[in-house]
């Protein structure tokens, strides 16, 4: 494959987008990188071959020592399944050579990590990730990972200090995530809250566990959250039959809401007027939010604090400012 050249060498972004596998690989990419003076934010997105002989992050570290921001989209282990001695050799062998470089680590501001096809390839991805020498993620602002990495990195002593400068996080929810309950032991700084979620069951269960949390508490063990927003993934309503749902009574009229708007009503009346909450119905369209928010969630909606907002404004992996 021939390489781009790029002739304008203060480039800040730089979003790399592919699918197949042959496309050039680590030479390919270095090559872009070395063309580049200051490169500030890079998102690497789709399938890849990972090697004992070819550590991205090495690649990114040595050719854009300036980066703030790192993320890595839908990435996935070559062959699919490693053992985890493999896994450790590999590692070993990457951080080996990194070090004998003389290199420092990059500094990231923001890092995003988002989940690919195979879930045993993901977690081998997050070990040797968050383990690398290539990456300084001690003063991050903004995090995005999936709530079980989260919750696994978090109970790991060699990274207890991932959270403690977050002020964004962005967590995706499947049907078998451990319950994450935020507190300010691990994440003391935290602002602004991005949840994505196939349903509102599992919605209701995050917020019910984290108002058991917060119950008895003091004001200085909970995050000081200033603004939650909520994606549904799935491309219907949370809930398909809404008949299934409680019946209950709002402004004289009888609606069946969904499991989660008493514990979201809940969870803003503990926080108080400080936190606004926003929502987006995925495969909806904008004129239709509101009327979902209305329908699924009447007494949640009566405090005021809640609205629709579309989650490309918060895409901060995105965002080359």
């Amino acid at each position: 494959m021939a390489v781009i050249s790029f002739p304008f060498k203060q480039l800040q972004f730089l979003h790399v987008c592919w699918d197949a596998d042959n496309w050039g690989g680590i030479t390919a990419l270095e090559k872009m990188l070395q063309q580049i003076e200051c490169l500030r934010h890079l998102v690497i997105e789709g399938r890849w071959r990972f090697r004992v002989k070819e550590d991205i992050l090495s690649s990114v570290a040595v050719n854009a020592p300036h980066l703030k921001t790192l993320c890595l989209s839908k990435l996935r282990w070559f062959p699919n399944l490693l053992t985890s001695s493999l896994v450790e050799e590999i590692l070993g062998h990457w951080n080996n050579r990194f070090l004998e470089k003389g290199v420092s680590p990059v500094q990231l501001d923001r890092f995003c990590i988002t989940k690919s096809s195979t879930k045993d390839c993901f977690i081998d991805l997050m070990k040797v990730v968050l383990r690398s020498s290539c990456l300084d993620l001690r003063s991050l602002r903004c995090l995005a990972m999936p709530a079980s990495s989260l919750l696994r990195a978090l109970d790991d002593e060699r990274f207890r200090t991932l959270g403690w400068q977050v002020t964004h996080l962005a967590i995706s929810f499947d049907t078998h995530t451990p319950v994450l309950r935020l507190n300010t032991n691990s994440l003391p700084n935290l602002s602004h809250l991005q949840l994505s979620v196939r349903g509102d069951r599992i919605l209701r269960r995050f917020l019910s566990w984290n108002i058991l949390e917060s119950h008895g508490a003091s004001a200085a063990s909970t995050p000081p959250l200033v603004h939650m927003h909520i994606n549904f993934e799935d491309h219907s309503d949370p809930i398909p039959d809404n008949k299934k749902m409680p019946a209950m009574s709002y402004s004289g009229r009888l609606v069946h809401a969904s499991y989660a708007d008493p514990a979201l009503h809940e969870f803003i009346v503990h926080h108080g007027a400080g936190i606004d909450v926003s929502m987006y119905f995925r495969g909806r369209e904008p004129d239709a939010q509101s009327d979902c928010i209305q329908k699924l969630f009447p007494q949640t909606v009566l405090t005021g604090q809640l609205d629709w907002m579309n989650p490309s404004e918060l895409e901060w992996w995105f965002d080359y400012k």
